[in-house]
């Protein structure tokens, strides 16, 4: 089940995956996390943090975790991270798809966009390194313009479900201010492909 999480701590949606991923799954602090992997592009020779094999190599060699192809389903094609989820339900793993790391703790998937139905390519069995705090899941919601006259708001209840109301395009605004004064959600703002 998809849980929406967001482990950077200020809480910015930026091309973090790979720290998010280890952060949550491994219980160690994002700018240890950080700091770890940009120390290590002295040694994999990376431009960047998530570029080359640096994250691979971080995990492999610093951490200590062993990379795993993903499992092949009976007909020979790979699995989905919501298959993996099924077929492992107890565990802490880092699941790679094309271009993005998560989470996955105990059969729930934890990030900030749900790539459930993509191709799993490997992941990693992962063994706490700091004794892992429960993840607090908050409440949030999203606001899409559908039409020039409809928008879709996706509300999240916090325990993995989510609604979805439609309202008039012209009321996007008032709606979203209402919701953030309530206090009790927060604006989620995925970009567009994230809808998909």
């Amino acid at each position: 089940m998809f849980f929406y999480y967001n482990a950077h701590p200020y809480q910015y949606d930026v091309d973090d995956c790979v720290k998010r991923a280890i952060t949550v799954t491994t219980g160690m602090d994002y700018k240890e996390v950080q700091r770890g992997l940009n120390r290590h592009k002295k040694i994999t020779g990376a431009e960047k943090f998530n570029s080359d094999n640096n994250p691979n190599s971080y995990v492999e060699n610093i951490l200590g975790f062993k990379r795993t192809a993903a499992p092949k389903k009976s007909d020979g094609s790979r699995m989905s991270v919501d298959e993996f989820c099924q077929a492992f339900p107890k565990g802490r793993f880092i699941v790679s798809v094309r271009g993005h790391w998560s989470a996955v703790i105990n059969g729930n998937l934890l990030d900030t966009w749900d790539c459930g139905k993509k191709e799993l390519l490997a992941y990693y069995a992962v063994t706490p390194l700091r004794a892992p705090d429960s993840i607090p899941i908050r409440y949030g919601f999203i606001i899409r313009q559908d039409t020039s006259t409809t928008a879709s708001v996706c509300f999240y209840d916090g325990n993995g479900s989510c609604f979805t109301k439609i309202i008039n395009a012209k009321h996007v605004d008032g709606y979203r201010a209402c919701l953030l004064d309530m206090g009790k959600h927060e604006a989620i703002d995925w970009s567009e492909e994230r809808w998909k």
